[in-house]
């Protein structure tokens, strides 16, 4: 799935590291970053990002959210937000989303939960001390999430979910990672 949002310029201050195509150097050596094919990049954010969060198991648009935000921000960040969102509080919320939090999950209205986890998403980026810096693209990339969240939400259609395989090329976002315009997916 090709999301029609325009791409972010890379950041190439960020201390995240230099990224291509998304996955940072902190999770594939530089040079196998900055060669990474279609496929390689699929198979790195369904292994890593993915399904770690369960994706699959939640509802459509808030697993485009859960996951975007686990790419750009960790995934048991990503998860702890989702608890929280979904009402969990104290040891509850162990960045695991295992059968509670799916149950929960599936219970609330999906846009809601949407809403509250870009509120949320924002509040985050916002504690951060590079917000100065770099908070415009966190929150621009945030309302592109919650935008296209809320797109694959049907009101009286099935919603449609973000597709980790097959052969797709395009300059603007895949599923919602904001890359460089010169990346050539």
């Amino acid at each position: 799935m090709i999301l029609p949002i325009p791409a972010a310029p890379p950041t190439w201050a960020s201390p995240w590291r230099r990224t291509a195509n998304g996955p940072t150097t902190r999770t594939s050596a530089p040079l196998q970053v900055r060669i990474c094919r279609s496929e390689r990049r699929r198979a790195i954010y369904r292994s890593l990002y993915w399904n770690p969060l369960r994706a699959d198991a939640l509802p459509a648009g808030v697993d485009l959210s859960v996951f975007d935000m686990g790419v750009n921000a960790g995934i048991w960040g990503s998860a702890r937000l989702l608890q929280r969102a979904l009402g969990f509080t104290g040891e509850e919320v162990d960045g695991c989303v295992g059968p509670e939090t799916l149950g929960a999950a599936a219970k609330c209205d999906p846009r809601t939960l949407v809403n509250d986890l870009a509120e949320r998403q924002a509040a985050y980026y916002r504690s951060l001390s590079d917000f100065p810096t770099f908070g415009r693209g966190w929150l621009n990339r945030t309302e592109a999430r919650r935008s296209a969240a809320l797109a694959m939400i049907g009101d009286a259609t099935p919603p449609t979910r973000p597709s980790l395989t097959g052969s797709q090329n395009s300059t603007c976002v895949y599923l919602c990672i904001l890359t460089s315009p010169r990346c050539g997916i």
